[in-house]
């Protein structure tokens, strides 16, 4: 099964240029699109912070839904990778115009190499600020302090004060996220500063870093759903990667939570559909084990952590939370939910068939 995701480092891909060359790329800053094709069946949404790209995809045609990470070259030229639950990535190579309002890129790996034209549709991100804070540890009293270092980049309500202030209220406390982000900031650093303490002037300690990065998953009129990758190391064998997910109803501004689509007791069968379409994605025949496959059971349950997107709900299984090679998404449609969803969902929510 593939991790997908799990090193958040960036990618170094040989890209396949399709297009001439043009201007060089102002690589500055932090910038987050959505590009969606001419039928709105294929979707990107893309966060880019200088060189190193990450986001979300989704295909309605082929009901995909995954994780992208990869680059974007000072000439345009972009290098993802789209991570599809338990399968090997698929890969989407291309060029950005200067303007990032267009991505002409091939997708191979997943199906047929085909070619996409995605024009940016500013609906998707409208009315949302992406904020990053970057810094490097300063004080020069051990080997490893020029090392240390915290990136963030985040994504917050910017207009709307209903909304702006529920959405604080909910995730940072009732402050900005800059200022939130600040605060961790400095935590990060004085854990590292006291670690380092009483070592002599020069000795060696490993070098701590701290790299968040939030993305949209999907955006309706009234459904934003978020996620955020937060990859710590403080020394060690290895780091911890946390993710955040987040579905949330704009209109009442409120979290929105499993038993809004799926009641209680249709749970059971929730977690029937789940593990049918693991085993889908992992290419398992009948009569093979999921315990074979890395899985601790052989049923695999709704777990705690999900995503509305425009296909369906996506569940999210931490690394060794389901199995033990990695972390999990697992996309189940609204055709195979129907029966098991609250009625009248996809129409309260205009989503899926109520769209």
């Amino acid at each position: 099964m593939h991790s997908g995701f799990r090193a958040l480092t960036l990618l170094t891909l040989g890209a396949g240029l399709l297009l001439c060359c043009g201007a060089r790329f102002d690589l500055a800053g932090a910038t987050m699109r959505s590009y969606v094709d001419s039928e709105r069946l294929t979707r990107i949404n893309l966060m880019r912070y200088g060189a190193s790209a990450w986001g979300a995809w989704e295909d309605l045609s082929r009901l995909r839904f995954g994780l992208v990470e990869g680059t974007v070259r000072g000439d345009g030229s972009v290098a993802l990778r789209l991570y599809l639950g338990g399968l090997a990535p698929a890969r989407l190579e291309g060029r950005l115009n200067t303007g990032e309002t267009r991505l002409v890129c091939e997708l191979s790996g997943e199906g047929s190499p085909r070619g996409l034209d995605l024009r940016a549709d500013w609906k998707a991100v409208g009315g949302l600020a992406v904020r990053s804070l970057e810094a490097a540890y300063r004080d020069g009293s051990t080997a490893a302090a020029a090392g240390t270092s915290f990136r963030a980049i985040g994504i917050e309500p910017s207009a709307g004060a209903d909304i702006v202030s529920w959405y604080r209220g909910q995730f940072s406390a009732g402050e900005s996220l800059s200022r939130q982000m600040e605060g961790e900031r400095d935590r990060f650093f004085s854990e590292f500063g006291m670690a380092g303490a009483g070592l002599a002037p020069g000795a060696a300690i490993v070098p701590w870093t701290y790299d968040s990065r939030s993305f949209v998953a999907y955006r309706s009129q009234r459904i934003l759903s978020l996620g955020t990758r937060t990859a710590i190391y403080r020394g060690g064998a290895s780091g911890r990667i946390v993710t955040r997910l987040a579905a949330i109803d704009a209109v009442q501004r409120r979290l929105l939570e499993l038993g809004d689509f799926v009641p209680e007791d249709r749970r059971p069968e929730l977690g029937r559909l789940l593990t049918q379409r693991a085993r889908e994605e992992l290419g398992l025949r009948d009569g093979q084990s999921l315990v074979g496959s890395g899985f601790y059971e052989e049923g695999l349950g709704p777990g705690t952590a999900f995503l509305v997107c425009g296909a369906g709900l996506v569940f999210h299984y931490d690394a060794a939370e389901a199995a033990d090679q990695g972390e999990l998404w697992v996309l189940l449609d609204w055709k195979r939910l129907a029966p098991l969803l609250v009625p009248g969902t996809l129409e309260r929510f205009g989503i899926g068939g109520g769209q």
